[in-house]
């Protein structure tokens, strides 16, 4: 599970989830390498911009809600601890994802009867997944603030080795390369379907990575795709519903152009002679969150 990787940042929530109008404990990890240089907790938006801060807590355990309340107002922030400088960041931040319906008219409707506060909290620190591939490999980084339940789904299927030894089946110059599919045929999946949860605001551009799904908007589970250039068609429109893109290539580019060249058998279908390996997928400690100035 995502959250059991979380010993190695400087904060470690108590659990994943988190109840409304209950404490929501944060355990400080006394251990953690160049934990007794940080002095403040920075609240972050997804920008990087500083919402809320507070003094690093005395206390081995602290009452997050309490120290910073604003956490419970809908939205998804980072809590990023920092030295006094409230610059430089100290280990990985803490993710904090409101929970709230995944269909889009039901939760504004349910925001406007809670008043803006989410049926829950989901709090763990954030990593990145690092895919060793046959040609290299690539690090990606999430986006929860626009795919929450997407950037879940895909890290679970990656702490449980859902990609190991898995081909890159679908090759196309230009456009995608597309894996995840546990039988190679792109028919496979997880056993399971995840709701479409497609943003406007975060669009189908170079290094985009994003989950494949049939005609059925609802129909993702484990296949995934790596956009090779802009693809506005992807995002939704008056046509689509679009597709759910919840990630960024930020490590290994090169590998990614290196597989796009791999040779195909039928390039119509994007059918690789032989297809690049996703050898494993592991989750790994994000660096520290940028603070705008």
């Amino acid at each position: 599970m995502i959250h059991l990787a979380i010993a190695i940042a400087l904060l470690s929530p108590a659990r994943l989830y988190y109840q409304p109008d209950h404490p929501v404990p944060i355990n400080i990890n006394a251990d953690f390498k160049g934990g007794d240089k940080a002095a403040f907790l920075l609240l972050l938006d997804p920008s990087g911009k500083v919402v809320g801060e507070t003094a690093i807590p005395g206390d081995k355990t602290f009452d997050l809600g309490q120290a910073l309340p604003k956490i419970w107002d809908g939205s998804t922030y980072y809590v990023q601890p920092v030295q006094a400088d409230k610059t430089t960041g100290v280990g990985s931040a803490l993710v904090v994802v409101p929970l709230w319906p995944p269909d889009a008219r039901q939760a504004a409707m349910i925001k406007r009867e809670r008043e803006g506060k989410p049926f829950g909290l989901r709090i763990y620190a954030e990593q990145n997944a690092v895919m060793h591939t046959s040609e290299g490999d690539i690090t990606i980084t999430f986006t929860p603030d626009v795919a929450p339940n997407t950037v879940r789904n895909f890290m679970e299927l990656v702490a449980g080795g859902m990609y190991t030894n898995i081909k890159l089946h679908r090759i196309i110059p230009g456009f995608v390369i597309q894996g995840g599919d546990p039988t190679g045929t792109g028919m496979g999946g997880p056993g399971y379907w995840i709701d479409l949860e497609a943003s406007g605001t975060k669009k189908h551009e170079k290094g985009t990575l994003s989950m494949a799904r049939s005609s059925d908007p609802d129909s993702a589970g484990s296949q995934f795709f790596i956009c090779l250039d802009k693809i506005p068609h992807l995002d939704p429109n008056a046509q689509s519903a679009g597709y759910a893109a919840f990630g960024d290539v930020v490590g290994g580019k090169e590998v990614v152009e290196k597989i796009a060249a791999t040779p195909l058998s039928d390039p119509r279908a994007g059918t690789p002679v032989d297809p690049p390996m996703i050898k494993s997928a592991e989750l790994a400690p994000a660096p520290p969150r940028k603070v705008s100035k």
